[in-house]
Formats: structure tokens, C-alpha cells, sequence
């Protein structure tokens, strides 16, 4: 059985993180003698079909193509529907599609973990946390949806997750990274004021005394002097 313990420190099976669309790209290959070509890559941990492009030309003008394709996949496959991109405080449902390819019924269980990208350290944003480990039935060469309701955290840059899925002998993982987008506006304020040689003035920021809004968060604040103001103006043209 498999537990959210298990999940974080499981090392049978590995999490893909290279979902890169691009395989390789070998812009330079020379063939021997025979006219043969042979080179080594790693596929990426995408599950999907892949296209083969190879184009071949000769000294004398003469050239060819080629092309194939090829599919990556396993018996147990998970694929998550994440968004590009997650916006603070928003509630949403996180979806991964468990696909069994096998001849046979699969049972198992799923589970997601969460984190912080910049320290790795744990997110706790399920809505539920006794659903962090669900149950799936998953027929011979069909699909299920698992879902986890997640609340998306302030002041985090980007919340990373691990999602597994474990049936007997069969397992996969997948990680990656969702950027989170602020939820408020950056706005600006200013003010100009003059003050003659040898004088003091005193100026009231109305915006800044009357900035009574409850979800006012104050960034910086800033004093900028010019003895040439002309200048300043000269410098802002296009």
C-alpha cells in the first residue's frame, strides 16, 4: 500500500520533469563509408507522439529525407491537466488523467504533495488533507480523472508538485513547476512640489493620508530631488 510518507520518500519510481518539445536536434552528422549514421539521445519524459525529420545530401548535389514517428507511453500513465500559470488566493481543482494501457482492471492509489520552488519546503494548500490520498479503479485500456481542491497561496513565487500514482508493479510520477501571478495591481502615486532656496515648505500627500483601502499593501516610498528640472523633462522625450 502506498501512503503520503511512502510518496515523499519513494525512490522505485522516478518523477518526469523534462517535458521539453524537442527531442534533439544534430544539424551536423557524418556518415561513414557505408554511408551509415549513428548518434545517441534521451527522450524526454513526455508522453505523446513523437516525429522523426532526417534530411541527408551528398557532395554531389544529391540529398533525401526521412520520416517517422515514434510513441512513448507505459502500461500506467499519469498526466496532469495544470494550468500555465496560478493566480494567489484563487481555489481550484487540480486534475491528473491516469490512463491504463494494460489488458487488465488496475487498482491503486494517487497522491499529490505540493512545495515551495525556492526552498523546497512543503505546501499546505489542499482544501482537504485527508484527500491527499485517493483511490482510483481504472479499466483495461480506458481512463479516470482524479482531482485534489487546492487554495493557492500568497507571497509564493512558484509552487512546485509531485503527483504518483501506484498500481501493484506499476507506478508513475510526475513533477514540475506552476508560476503563481500576483493577485493585485501595482499602482503608482506622485506627487511634485517646488521649494525656493533657503525656505521650508511642508506638503500633505492627500493620497497617501487618505490610502484607507483593506487591501492596501504599501511597496516603497521615495523622495527624488533636481536642481534642473528642465532636464528631467528633456531626458522623458522620445
Amino acid at each position: 500500500s502506498l501512503s503520503p510518507s511512502d510518496f515523499v520518500s519513494d525512490k522505485n519510481i522516478r518523477f518526469r520533469s523534462d517535458f521539453k518539445e524537442t527531442a534533439f536536434f544534430y544539424p551536423q552528422l557524418e556518415s561513414d563509408t557505408m554511408g551509415r549514421v549513428s548518434f545517441d539521445f534521451k527522450l524526454p519524459d513526455k508522453y505523446t507522439r513523437w516525429h522523426f525529420y532526417a534530411l541527408a545530401h551528398a557532395e554531389n548535389g544529391r540529398s533525401g529525407w526521412l520520416t517517422r514517428q515514434i510513441e512513448s507511453s507505459r502500461c500506467l500513465m499519469i498526466q496532469s491537466n495544470a494550468p500555465r500559470f496560478l493566480r494567489e488566493a484563487d481555489t481550484m481543482l487540480f486534475q491528473i488523467k491516469i490512463t491504463n494501457l494494460s489488458d487488465t482492471v488496475m487498482e491503486g492509489k494517487a497522491v499529490v504533495r505540493f512545495f515551495n520552488m525556492a526552498d523546497d519546503s512543503p505546501l499546505d494548500i489542499l482544501v482537504r488533507q485527508r484527500d491527499s490520498l485517493q483511490d482510483f479503479r481504472c479499466q483495461a485500456h480506458g481512463t479516470q480523472s482524479v482531482a485534489w481542491q487546492i487554495v493557492v497561496p500568497k507571497g509564493v513565487e512558484a509552487v512546485g508538485y509531485r503527483v504518483l500514482a501506484q498500481a501493484g508493479h506499476y507506478g508513475d510520477g510526475e513533477e514540475n513547476a506552476l508560476p503563481v501571478l500576483p493577485n493585485r495591481a501595482l499602482m503608482t502615486e506622485t506627487m511634485h512640489f517646488f521649494v525656493p532656496a533657503q525656505q521650508n515648505q511642508t506638503f500633505t500627500f492627500q493620497r497617501f493620508k487618505q490610502a484607507d483601502s483593506p487591501t492596501l499593501e504599501h511597496y516603497s516610498f521615495s523622495v527624488e530631488a533636481c536642481t534642473n528640472p528642465v532636464w528631467n523633462v528633456m531626458l522623458s522625450l522620445p
